[in-house]
């Protein structure tokens, strides 16, 4: 930002925001992202004592009314507010590890599905830079990379309303177009 603006973050002033989601994305464009935004937004007014006089949720962008939060500045609080969010919508994955990634009871090469408890295999399935799939949960999508062999390969998608995503072709509920 440039230095020669005035920040009025702290004469108690009322203020009216505008931001938008990554690149401009509908990122809230269901009820179950739009909850996990007014949860979050919700938690944080409790927290640092602030006023919400209005919102307006869009699938790309958000406006607020709201005024200056009382124990932290407004730019900080908005920061945790986009990150926090951003964390909830991308479901919070836990770390790696080798110790608890395959139950000693099953072998490495089955990948169940925890919603069916099916096993799912797409090691036949072969795809290319320029194809269109279509992915149960991210809808459809062209790639834009593939990277690795066998088993290992990774697709790049960039997903026409979920963005870009990076999916092993192994066990990715995936369909080729």
């Amino acid at each position: 930002m440039p230095s020669r603006l005035k920040r009025y973050q702290t004469e108690g002033h009322n203020h009216f925001l505008t931001f938008s989601c990554y690149q401009r994305l509908p990122h809230l464009d269901g009820n179950g992202s739009c909850t996990i935004f007014l949860q979050t937004l919700e938690r944080l007014r409790r927290k640092h004592h602030f006023y919400l006089f209005a919102y307006v949720l869009m699938p790309e962008h958000v406006h607020l009314l709201l005024s200056e939060p009382r124990s932290q500045q407004l730019d900080s609080v908005i920061r945790v507010l986009k990150g926090q969010t951003s964390k909830l919508l991308k479901g919070g994955r836990p770390k790696f590890s080798y110790s608890t990634s395959f139950p000693s009871d099953r072998p490495k090469k089955e990948w169940t599905s925890a919603v069916t408890a099916t096993v799912r295999d797409n090691g036949d399935l072969t795809l290319a830079v320029g194809d269109r799939i279509r992915h149960t949960d991210f809808g459809e999508g062209r790639v834009t990379d593939v990277t690795g062999t066998g088993s290992k390969s990774l697709a790049e998608v960039q997903f026409d309303t979920a963005g870009r995503k990076r999916l092993l072709i192994k066990i990715a509920p995936i369909e080729k177009l």
